[in-house]
């Protein structure tokens, strides 16, 4: 009702307007023609004779004229009326929104259980298609491509170097340095302070020495001691003995072994710290397994009572332990 009583009220103003504006042309008609005053005086007197005309015939052209201009003033308020309108409802509209009966924070919730329907329908197809372990999902369909990183592993290897030795000891971490014409820069050797002890004696000089290295793509080069020799010669013979050991894939390398150490313990001439020469060039983690259970059960049976010896035998039975899955040597 009140979009119909604005559409009227508009109309009509639009309708005076017309009415006055075309009233108003013919009055400056009027005064600006002053020589033509009687002329519309004697049409004005005759006015009567041409309404008894239009309501006998047709109509003069002054009133057809009036009726053309009301209708398309008319019209035109209309359209004018309807935009107004349009214009005050698109208002209305952005001051109230209209939530359809729900809330804001009811509307919240609708889309974020539409979202969570349309994420248990995804895993419904991914389930369907893959298998669960735990808290793992292993996907069957497709092969998913990835780039693995590659493992580097420490490499170890006994070595028998000779070089010229001019530091030894160490304030935190003891330490030795050699260096050779041969190598490319000087070797750091990691050993405990009864080794560096025993190699001080030989500073300054040429030294032969029985090592581990350790090799990693990521990392240095690492040095282990395991036994130092005063002559080249001594340290030949040990580096032959070591090479017929690992190289050989028969068992007499075990009897080798077993009886070396058999004839040193029971030896009168020789000293018992003579066997550790050549234990300690198994006494790391890459030694051969069969010769340390060898060493170990030739030393069980000797039942030696050199304290050095007997602290080999706990050093080597640790390598054999830790090397087992079931800790046992």
């Amino acid at each position: 009702m009140k979009k119909l009583k604005l559409m009227m009220m508009m109309t009509l103003m639009m309708c005076l307007v017309g009415m006055t504006s075309y009233s108003q042309v013919n009055e400056t008609d009027i005064f600006v023609n002053k020589q033509e005053v009687k002329t519309i005086n004697f049409k004005l007197e005759k006015s009567s004779e041409y309404l008894t005309k239009s309501s006998s015939g047709g109509l003069s052209q002054e009133v057809l004229l009036i009726i053309c201009g009301v209708i398309i003033f008319v019209i035109i308020g209309i359209g004018i009326s309807v935009l107004v309108l349009k214009i005050i409802s698109e208002k209305k509209r952005k001051k109230k929104p209209n939530y359809n009966g729900s809330s804001p924070i009811k509307e919240g919730r609708t889309k974020s259980n539409q979202k969570t329907g349309l994420r248990s329908k995804r895993m419904e197809g991914i389930s369907s298609s893959s298998s669960v372990y735990g808290n793992y999902t292993i996907f069957k369909s497709k092969n998913f491509s990835y780039k693995r990183r590659p493992r580097y592993k420490w490499v170890e290897n006994v070595l028998f170097i000779e070089g010229h030795l001019y530091n030894a000891g160490g304030k935190n971490t003891a330490n030795l340095h050699m260096d050779n014409l041969d190598w490319e820069m000087p070797k750091v050797i990691g050993c405990n302070k009864e080794q560096a002890k025993r190699v001080n004696e030989l500073l300054y000089e040429d030294v032969y020495l029985c090592v581990l290295e350790s090799k990693h793509a990521l990392h240095n080069d690492q040095y282990t001691f395991l036994d130092h020799y005063y002559t080249s010669t001594e340290q030949e013979y040990y580096s032959q003995f070591y090479d017929r050991i690992t190289n050989d894939d028969s068992f007499d390398k075990f009897d080798l072994i077993y009886e070396k150490i058999v004839e040193i313990l029971e030896s009168s001439t020789k000293e018992d710290t003579e066997v550790l020469k050549y234990l300690r060039m198994f006494n790391h983690s890459q030694a051969d397994r069969g010769v340390l259970r060898t060493i170990l059960m030739t030393l069980k049976a000797a039942n030696s009572s050199n304290g050095k010896i007997n602290e080999m035998f706990v050093k080597l039975s640790e390598i054999l332990r830790s090397g087992s899955k079931s800790n046992i040597i």
